[in-house]
């Protein structure tokens, strides 16, 4: 592949800013960047560290990230700790709920849902919202990740979401972005119109995206492991496996059809390595003793928890380990940080690059669009904010519905409460509970 010697080769230059034409329809040229790989291969069969080296140099120098791409492909299929364990990061995303909320010509969040709200979900889960939240997760493990939008006529909606397979994107070397075909044809992004690609890093402001992936970061873990495998699989053969002894006369030793002989019935026995010494008669099997084969597990152990901090931040859900109870809640903290801040990088490019352009060109350019939101929030948290206002309404105390929706991370709306029928009073939750432990037989009901 060319070597890129120019240092803005994809930026966009002199274009003024302001309110994008709407997008051209989808050409047939652009599926040759759609789902499959760019390039063929298999970049980890007997890699060598110079060769892993020159890919992850070509990545971050020359932003020639195709066979990075695939290698971090190929080593997640290989082995399945690094897969599972990542699948898993992706998977807490995925697992999150998301909704648009309808906001006023100020920006404020509505109560309810307007049915012009309910048209655009409806439209966006028919053009594949969740696969494309899907494809758009790979940039957690290749650093980035983009689809391109297939627009129905005059942007009046989204037909479909086409993923681009991560070897078909290159970068110049301030990390700006391009699509290359399987013909070598390269396509700067902003040489397309904005809103006809969705792309997604998990890169920080000024740094390439190419070197934020974590599975660039854990490359070389990946490699010793791959290494260090091949040895003990090498190691186990040759030594891990006992063999037979068989001592025979001297005369039968020299005598080479007895000999022959000998050894073809040591191994119809069945044993993987068999051996003839002179000596008295005699079968024994023969094991290595006084070695530590031991030392090839301790780096593979290593390294599979190295992955899972690195990955999932912690190794309790990766072990499965049950330690003190505060441990395991640091643990599920963790975890559940990690999901919130990979939710929080979502969500902009969803708004920016659908929701927005979608409801610019579907209600007016003035017009302001629904917020897009993942429910992100922590599984212990809500339980935590429902035993709070449950104790606060018991007291007559009543926050407000903005309060709770934010401490929720859902909407609510207050209603009245349906008058009780004729004939029935309505019983405050702190009595019920006194006349159920009363009925019982309990004693606590007469405690105040």
């Amino acid at each position: 592949m060319a070597i890129q010697n120019d240092w803005f080769k994809f930026a966009k230059w002199g274009k003024k800013k302001g309110s994008a034409s709407r997008p051209k329809p989808f050409s047939a040229s652009d599926m040759k960047v759609v789902a499959i790989p760019m390039i063929d291969g298999d970049p980890v069969l007997s890699i060598r560290s110079e060769e892993l080296k020159s890919i992850l140099d070509m990545a971050a120098d020359d932003g020639e990230t195709q066979q990075q791409a695939l290698l971090i492909e190929t080593m997640q299929e290989r082995d399945s700790r690094l897969g599972g364990l990542i699948s898993t990061r992706r998977d807490a995303i995925m697992g999150c709920d998301y909704r648009l909320i309808p906001r006023d010509e100020t920006g404020t969040e509505k109560k309810g849902e307007t049915p012009e709200v309910t048209e655009a979900m409806r439209m966006l889960e028919s053009a594949n919202l969740h696969g494309l939240l899907e494809h758009l997760c790979f940039a957690i493990d290749v650093g980035y990740s983009g689809s391109l939008t297939e627009w129905l006529p005059g942007g009046d909606g989204i037909a479909k979401f086409h993923p681009v397979h991560p070897t078909a994107w290159i970068f110049d070397k301030q990390g700006n972005p391009a699509l290359r075909d399987r013909d070598d044809n390269e396509k700067p992004l902003f040489s397309r119109n904005p809103f006809s690609y969705v792309f997604h890093t998990n890169a920080p402001a000024g740094t390439i995206c190419a070197k934020s992936g974590l599975g660039r970061k854990l490359a070389w873990l990946w490699y010793f492991k791959h290494t260090d495998m091949r040895y003990w699989v090498r190691y186990t053969e040759k030594f891990g496996i006992p063999f037979l002894l068989a001592k025979v006369s001297k005369a039968d030793y020299d005598d080479p059809v007895r000999k022959a002989k000998l050894l073809s019935d040591l191994r119809k026995i069945g044993s993987d390595g068999a051996i003839l010494t002179v000596a008295d008669g005699g079968v024994e099997p023969v094991g290595v003793s006084g070695t530590d084969n031991s030392i090839h597990e301790k780096l593979v152990s290593y390294i599979d928890r190295s992955y899972a901090i690195s990955i999932l931040g912690q190794l309790g859900s990766s072990e499965g380990q049950k330690g003190q109870i505060g441990n395991n809640e640091a643990m599920d903290n963790v975890r559940e940080d990690i999901k919130e801040k990979d939710c929080k990088r979502l969500m902009p490019v969803i708004q920016q690059k659908v929701i927005d352009p979608y409801w610019r060109f579907k209600h007016g350019e003035k017009s302001i669009s629904p917020r897009f939101v993942m429910d992100y929030a922590r599984t212990k948290q809500v339980k935590y904010w429902a035993e709070v206002f449950t104790t606060m309404d018991q007291r007559l105390w009543r926050p407000s519905d903005e309060d709770v929706s934010s401490k929720m991370g859902m909407s609510f709306v207050s209603y009245e409460a349906p008058e009780p029928a004729a004939g029935k009073e309505s019983t405050p939750l702190v009595t019920k509970k006194a006349k159920v432990t009363e009925k019982a037989g309990g004693t606590n009901a007469s405690k105040p």
